[in-house]
């Protein structure tokens, strides 16, 4: 048997590329980028999550993406044999990639980024933080509890939130879960909130808005569920 202790956290910089290993976190790459004057991860400041997360769910905000920037992405198998795919071979969509992480462990990834200059960098983070601090809500969230749904009719992407407040559930407690009164998109642990009350809320807004909309919300956040805990979700 193989195990393996990830502890991947290593940054490496040449010209406009940067080389971060899976345990980096996003913001502290944007930061690193800022001080060598490289643009393109100016959303990532405000994304508490790592590197190998965002690569295998294709992690970005405000209409930027990280497989905007990614060139080639190191795996390894369950043998401990290293892979490299190019960025150009991963299938990826809105907070999606076939990666298939029952395979494959993330290891690192490359990204060609943009010389920037530093003051224009930090303006664009400025902008980010403060939309951030008007629109969503702070403390303890699951952050986007669904991912955006492209509308057909409109050809867009239109946020959950947009549906979910339609429906008129901004507020609403299950336990100590509540539906931020800020961005409806948002579960906030209001109470001591457990991860039952939590399923149970997400429930309630799917069906909701699929009640309404006649739309199924993909969750964003990951979900690891027993056989008899599916029925809550």
């Amino acid at each position: 048997m193989l195990t393996i202790k990830i502890e991947m956290k290593q940054i490496t910089i040449m010209d406009d590329k940067i080389y971060a290993e899976a345990g980096v976190l996003l913001p502290y790459i944007a930061q690193v980028a800022y001080q060598h004057g490289l643009g393109g991860l100016e959303w990532a400041w405000g994304i508490p999550g790592t590197v190998g997360g965002a690569v295998v769910m294709n992690a970005g905000a405000f209409n930027y993406e990280i497989f905007d920037y990614i060139t080639h992405v190191d795996l390894m198998n369950r043998n401990g044999d290293l892979v490299r795919k190019e960025a150009r071979d991963i299938r990826t969509t809105h907070r999606f990639t076939d990666i298939n992480t029952s395979e494959h462990i993330i290891v690192g990834a490359n990204l060609r980024l943009t010389k920037k200059d530093k003051q224009v960098i930090m303006e664009k983070v400025r902008q980010y933080k403060n939309y951030r601090i008007n629109t969503q809500p702070s403390g303890l969230t699951l952050g986007s509890t669904f991912k955006r749904h492209f509308d057909e009719k409109a050809q867009k992407w239109v946020s959950a939130g947009y549906y979910i407040d339609k429906c008129n559930l901004k507020g609403v407690k299950i336990g100590g879960a509540m539906i931020s009164e800020k961005h409806a998109n948002f579960i906030i642990n209001h109470n001591d909130a457990s991860y039952t009350d939590v399923l149970k809320l997400m429930r309630m807004m799917r069906e909701s808005v699929q009640e309404q909309f006649n739309i199924i919300l993909e969750p964003e956040i990951k979900v690891w569920l027993s056989q008899s805990e599916l029925k809550l979700l």
